[in-house]
This record gives C-alpha cells, sequence and structure tokens, in this order.
C-alpha cells in the first residue's frame, strides 16, 4: 500500500544469514508401533532473518530450507522449507494493523503441536496467515478484529486434506481504571474438510477481573461453545464457567492458576462434562535461569491435523528449566505429559502421550555454535494400532556472522 511504501522508504534493514549442518538418530522414522525401523540423516541447510523497521512500522521475515539425506533409507530424502513473516503498522495513534504467515513443509510424522497420530513418510504442509486491527482505547483497554485461515495438505491420500477460517472480535475494557474490567470475546470457525462432513463453531467468552493492588488480578468467566454440523453430524453446545486470578510477585515470578467445568450438552448421544482449569508458575532465579511448571485441564476440537477425531476434552502438565553452566553453555531440560480423550470415537478413545528432552549449547566463538538435542515421545492409547515411541538424537553446528548486516534505505 501507498502508507507502507511511505513507511519503509528510509527504514533499516537487517539482515542475519546463516548455515546450519546436523546428524540426527532416529530408531523410529516412521512412528511404526511394531515394525520399527531406525536411521541416520544428514541435515544441511541455509537460513534468512530479515527485518525492516521503519519509524511506525516493522516487518520480520525468515526462511529456513534444509535438505534431509537418509543413511539406510535414501528413498526418503527430501527438502523441508519452514517460513515466517510477520509485522505491523501504526495507521494512526493508538491503532495499528498485526500480520503474520507460518509455512511449514516436511515429511517428518512427528508434530509439536499435532497430538494425534501420523504415520510414513509421505509430505503434507500447514499455512496459517493471520490479521488483526488492533486499537487501544485507555492504558489497559483494547479492542481487536481479527482474521485467520488455516490450510493443511498431504500427499497421503489416507490423511485428509482440511482447512478453517476464522474471524473474531476481542474488546478489554477497564471501566473504573485499574480497578474493574470486563473482557468480551467471540470466534466464529469455518470448516472445509476433504472427506468428513464440515461444521461451524461459534464461541463466546466473558471475563470479569477484580484487581487487588499492583500484583493480583483475580477473575469469573463464562465460555460458550456452540458446535453446528451443516448435515448428518451431531450437534453440541458446551457450557463452561471459571474462575481464576493472575500474581506477579517483582520481576522474577509469576503464578497464576483458574478453575472451572464443562459441561457438553450432545443433541443425541450421552452427555460429557468434566474439569477445566490451569496452574502456572515461572520463576526466575539468575540471569538465564529459568523454571517453567504448567498444568492445564480442558477441551479442544481434534480435526486439524492428521485425524479428525472431533471433541477433546484433555489434562497435561509439563516443566522446562533452562540454566546456563558457563557463559557460553547452555543446558534445557523438559518433560511432558497428556491425557487426551476423544469422546466422539466408538468405542471412546484414550491416549496418553508422553514428551521428554534434554538439551546443551555451546556458543564456542561468536560465528559458531554448536548444539546437542535428545527428544522422546510415546503415545499409548487404548487402540493399540496407535501406539508408537520414537527416540531422536541430533548434533547440529550452525555458522552465523558475528553482527547483522545493517542496511539504511
Amino acid at each position: 500500500s501507498p502508507l507502507l511504501a511511505a513507511e519503509f522508504s528510509s527504514a533499516e534493514v537487517t539482515l542475519n544469514p546463516s548455515i546450519s549442518a546436523g546428524v540426527v538418530y532416529d530408531d523410529n522414522i516412521f512412528l511404526d508401533p511394531v515394525g520399527e525401523e531406525y536411521d541416520i540423516s544428514t541435515i544441511v541447510g541455509p537460513g534468512i532473518d530479515l527485518t525492516i523497521t521503519g519509524q511506525s512500522a516493522e516487518i520480520g521475515m525468515t526462511y529456513n530450507p534444509a535438505y534431509n539425506a537418509y543413511a539406510r533409507f535414501p528413498e526418503n530424502n527430501y527438502w523441508s522449507h519452514n517460513a515466517n513473516v510477520d509485522g505491523w503498522a501504526e495507521i494512526v495513534s493508538g491503532t495499528r494493523l498485526e500480520f503474520s504467515d507460518a509455512f511449514v513443509y516436511t515429511e517428518d510424522p512427528l508434530s509439536e503441536t499435532d497430538t494425534t497420530v501420523r504415520r510414513g513418510r509421505e509430505p503434507y504442509w500447514t499455512n496459517t496467515a493471520d490479521v488483526g486491527l488492533v486499537s487501544n482505547f485507555g492504558p489497559e483497554s483494547v479492542i481487536e478484529l481479527g482474521y485467520t485461515f488455516y490450510t493443511l495438505e498431504n500427499d497421503d491420500p489416507t490423511v485428509e486434506d482440511n482447512s478453517y477460517q476464522e474471524p473474531r472480535a476481542l474488546m478489554t475494557y477497564w471501566f473504573s481504571p485499574n480497578r474493574y474490567a470486563v473482557e468480551l470475546e467471540g470466534t466464529y470457525t469455518i470448516t472445509d474438510f476433504e472427506v468428513s462432513e464440515d461444521f461451524e463453531v461459534l464461541d463466546g467468552r466473558i471475563r470479569l477481573t477484580k484487581r487487588f493492588g499492583r500484583r493480583l488480578d483475580a477473575y469469573i468467566e463464562y465460555d460458550h461453545l456452540l458446535t453446528d454440523y451443516l448435515d448428518e453430524g451431531e450437534d453440541y453446545q458446551v457450557y463452561n464457567p471459571l474462575v481464576g486470578f493472575e500474581w506477579q510477585e517483582q520481576r522474577n515470578t509469576r503464578f497464576a492458576a483458574s478453575f472451572g467445568y464443562f459441561y457438553q450438552d450432545n443433541e443425541f448421544s450421552d452427555d460429557d462434562d468434566g474439569i477445566v482449569g490451569s496452574i502456572e508458575t515461572a520463576y526466575t532465579w539468575a540471569e538465564g535461569s529459568t523454571v517453567t511448571l504448567l498444568g492445564d485441564a480442558g477441551y479442544d476440537i481434534a480435526s486439524f491435523g492428521s485425524e479428525n477425531l472431533g471433541f477433546n476434552p484433555y489434562y497435561s502438565v509439563s516443566g522446562t528449566v533452562v540454566h546456563p553452566l558457563t557463559r557460553r553453555f547452555v543446558s534445557s531440560l523438559f518433560v511432558g505429559y497428556r491425557l487426551n480423550l476423544y469422546t466422539d470415537e466408538d468405542p471412546d478413545r484414550e491416549d496418553v502421550l508422553w514428551r521428554a528432552g534434554a538439551g546443551l549449547a555451546y556458543q564456542a566463538l561468536p560465528w559458531l555454535a554448536f548444539q546437542l538435542d535428545y527428544l522422546y515421545q510415546s503415545l499409548n492409547s487404548n487402540v493399540d494400532t496407535e501406539d508408537y515411541t520414537d527416540n531422536r538424537a541430533m548434533l547440529s553446528v550452525t555458522l552465523a556472522p558475528r553482527q547483522p548486516v545493517k542496511l539504511n534505505r
């Protein structure tokens, strides 16, 4: 647009190029429940991180292609692609446009975000685009209008392509400054499946917040979700009241908790209910040293990954520790547990997912870094054919300039 063109005509351009190479050992490359096959792969690829900064706008772009070469099964060799764009532009004082796009192309069946099961080495890609208009009308009061478009495409004909569009609106209004606030949010999701029946989701939420001093906010909340199948699928509603608080102690400690209950009112079948809520704590005891613990119970719609499993109550707990051993040597450790209940399946399906890992990062020189990582992931289901266990170890080296390249337009 002319506005953005004028804004970026005198912008500062920062470029961070890099190149990485690594070796990965994977003891179950197909995520097979019985016939596990291991392989050793070499991964090589460049990286580009570009930022353009103007007086009242900024855009950032990253692109990381990589060639994955396998020793035992070279027919699995492929190029992966990971690209991200995000930015913002101030339209008028207090109002700005925000946008982002995330694209991933891979043949790796293991995903950090999709907790359903994918097997084999067929390529697939996802893209998530988002745009929002955010306007502040007070120190903490804000209105946001946004739109998200998500797509999953699979080369494997046994895995269903899907997409959704999701407009949203959010308002947070402190009607008594620094004392009382109301938050209203609504989303409307329109789905499109290759084979399965499409459905629409209308989700509305209201939260009332009371502030107690500078460190404590307490709130009550109600969420109502309505799912409407467009043909013969069973419609349902979810009623979800909740209470919670957020507490911030200085800069090094944060604690938040909530507790509630959901009731799923199904059109024909038996209703369902369960606990919702979360406990989150983060503590920083030294520069760069943090521990984070998170417990979460709630519900989701597990329809936009490799399997379309519908309504998904879940319970999860996870922990992460990051600690510098020396000025150049940083260690990390994480562990996570999640129980997924897929109540739309007949009979009900229950998956227990475990994830654990550790990492060591060494900045040998300002332009040279080494990384050693280990990842364990297993899924144990009451449907035996869905089980798998995977262990991965990776050693990588990255070369990048000591200082980013800066250009003034």
